[in-house]
C-alpha cells in the first residue's frame, strides 16, 4: 500500500473531525527532500550541525528525545545501528541510524572530544555541547532554529512558517511518502499514536502531489496556450 492509494481509499477530510484546529488552519511545516538537501549540504563541513540535522531528517526523531539518548540507547544488530528513544508518554520505539549518520555521530563525538565506542553500559549523553553538557530542549531547538536562520537559503523565503527544529520531524515524514512509504509505518517511526496525526503532516504535500492538475501536463489545451 502506498500513500497515494491511501488516500484515494480513505478522504483525508474524514481524519479531521476530533482535530481542535481546522485543517486549513495549520501551519505549513511542509520540507521536502530538495529543501532538506540544502540544509546538509549547507553544513556538510560543521560536524556539530551536520550530525545535529542529519539524525533528525532521517529518523523523524524529536529533539526531546535526541536530548535525551545516551550512548547505550546505541547498538548494532544484524549489520544495523539503531537508537532506541523514549517518545511521549515514555513509549518507546527504535530509530533506525544509517551508516553515514552513524559515521556523522562519530565526526560529532570526535569534534566534542568523546569516546567513539558503542558501550550497553555508557549512560553518558550521546551528544553534548562544547561544555560536555547534555543538550536541553529549549537549547537545542533554539541553536538548530538560528542555525536554519543564517544558511539564508533561498526557500526559507518562500515559506509559510519559519523553519524550525520540529519542521526537521515533518520533513522526514514528507520524504519517507516521497519514497513510497505508506502512511501506517511512517506513524510507527515517528512514535504517533493516532494516524490522524501522521495525516496532518502529509495533507498539503499529498494534495499537491495528486492534484488532478498534473493531469493536464500533456492536454493538447496546454500545448496550445
Amino acid at each position: 500500500m502506498n500513500v497515494t492509494s491511501y488516500y484515494v481509499k480513505d478522504p483525508i477530510h474524514t481524519y479531521f473531525k476530533s482535530a481542535s484546529v481546522n485543517h486549513k488552519d495549520r501551519p505549513n511545516r511542509d520540507l521536502n527532500s530538495t529543501e532538506a538537501l540544502q540544509l546538509l549540504s549547507y553544513y556538510k563541513e560543521h560536524p556539530i550541525l551536520h550530525c545535529i540535522f542529519s539524525i533528525l531528517l532521517t529518523t523523524g526523531a524529536r529533539v526531546r528525545e535526541l536530548c535525551q539518548a545516551k550512548v547505550k540507547d546505541l547498538s548494532y544488530d544484524e549489520g544495523v545501528y539503531w537508537l532506541n528513544v523514549i517518545g511521549k508518554g515514555g513509549e518507546k520505539r527504535d530509530l533506525l541510524i544509517h551508516p553515514n549518520v552513524f559515521d556523522t555521530i562519530t565526526r560529532f563525538r570526535q569534534r566534542r572530544g568523546m569516546d567513539t565506542l558503542l558501550s550497553p553500559s555508557d549512560d553518558s549523553p550521546l551528544l553534548t555541547t562544547a561544555n560536555g553538557k547534555p543538550y536541553t530542549y529549549k537549547y537545542l531547538s533554539n541553536y538548530i532554529g538560528k542555525a536554519i536562520d543564517r544558511t539564508n537559503l533561498p526557500f526559507l523565503k518562500y515559506k509559510e512558517q519559519t523553519v524550525r527544529a520540529h519542521t526537521l520531524r515533518h520533513g522526514f515524514a514528507i520524504i519517507s511518502a516521497e519514497q513510497g512509504e505508506d502512511v501506517f509505518r511512517i506513524m510507527q517511526a515517528l512514535g504517533h499514536k493516532k494516524i490522524e496525526t501522521t495525516f496532518i503532516y502529509l495533507e498539503r504535500h499529498a494534495a499537491r502531489r495528486n492534484h488532478v492538475g498534473h493531469a493536464w501536463k500533456n492536454s493538447t489545451i496546454m500545448e496550445s496556450t
